[in-house]
Parts: structure tokens; sequence; C-alpha cells
């Protein structure tokens, strides 16, 4: 179990997944070392974050990426 908050690139795939993360511009350092500042300085923000996004990462499954992938396919085979 690893109950950490969690900073992640906006330009990242898993961006658009996770919810409760940090987000931050890959070269924006100071936006960066401000989340990191905030997470440590603030016990109920990483608290929440790492409570929610351990939530959310359970419930992430492959067969479910999978299929909302191929569901994807299969709909725009059909607008060609």
């Amino acid at each position: 179990n690893n109950d950490v908050p969690v900073i992640i690139s906006r330009q990242s795939g898993v961006s658009e997944v996770l919810k409760h993360a940090l987000k931050v511009d890959f070269w924006d350092i100071d936006e960066i070392a401000n989340k990191i500042i905030a997470v440590l300085k603030y016990p109920p923000l990483r608290e929440t974050l790492a409570n929610y996004g351990n939530f959310e990462v359970r419930r992430l499954r492959w067969k479910d990426s999978a299929q909302q992938c191929a569901k994807i396919y299969e709909e725009a085979l059909v607008i060609v």
C-alpha cells in the first residue's frame, strides 16, 4: 500500500485518467516545486490526494481500458 499523493505531467496520457493527482506542465519547475511544497505543508491536501488517488488507482483495470479502446475504434470505423 503506497498511500502517497501523486504529481504527474499534464502531457502524460495518465493525466486524462487520474482525477486525484496534482498536474503540472512538464518543464515548469517552479510549479512542480510549489506542488511539492503544498503537499508537504498541508497534511489535509496530502491525505485527500493519497486516499482518493489510491482508491482511484485500485479501480483501474487493463480489461476496462482495452474495452474502451476497442469501442472507440468500432465507432471510428462506423464513421468511415
